[in-house]
């Protein structure tokens, strides 16, 4: 059991290391006017990168921690408490807060999908599951406010 929520919450910090591997590749072409090793040395020693992926990190960490810990509901009824009963700005943030652990679920069922049809994990992978991804969470976009409109009504 604890084991299985200390996964979720790392689940939330894989981006990152996509985010880190993309800003020192653009780091490191931005900086080929000096040299094939001087830029190299440049880009992997340069302190505001690494400082800045260890404030993402944490971030990410105590998203996932969150998002583990507490439930949709408990969520919500401590967001109405904030701004003293429910409203319109209050139930955007509460949708907006649960579609983050969606569609965190809904990439790691097309990753599954694309690994047990034998793909192979890289950048492809990405570029074809991506608007996959888009879809998917438009869909279950529309379907939760077709039943915020169906339980307002």
């Amino acid at each position: 059991m604890f084991f299985e929520k200390l996964k979720s919450i790392f689940k939330y910090l894989t981006p990152i290391f996509y985010y880190a591997i993309l800003f020192y590749l653009f780091s490191f072409i931005s900086n080929l006017q000096l040299g094939f090793f001087e830029s190299l040395k440049v880009t992997f020693l340069n302190k505001t990168i690494a400082i800045m992926f260890c404030k993402y990190f944490v971030v990410m960490f105590f998203t996932g921690l969150f998002f583990t810990i507490f439930s949709t509901l408990q969520i919500k009824s401590a967001i109405d408490f904030i701004f003293r009963g429910p409203n319109l700005f209050t139930t955007t943030i509460f949708l907006f807060l649960t579609f983050i652990p969606m569609i965190f679920e809904m990439w790691d069922e097309l990753k599954k999908a694309w690994k047990i049809r034998g793909g192979r994990v890289g950048l492809k992978m990405g570029v074809v599951l991506l608007p996959s991804l888009i879809l998917l969470s438009l869909k279950k976009a529309y379907d939760k406010a077709k039943a915020i409109q169906i339980i307002q009504n």
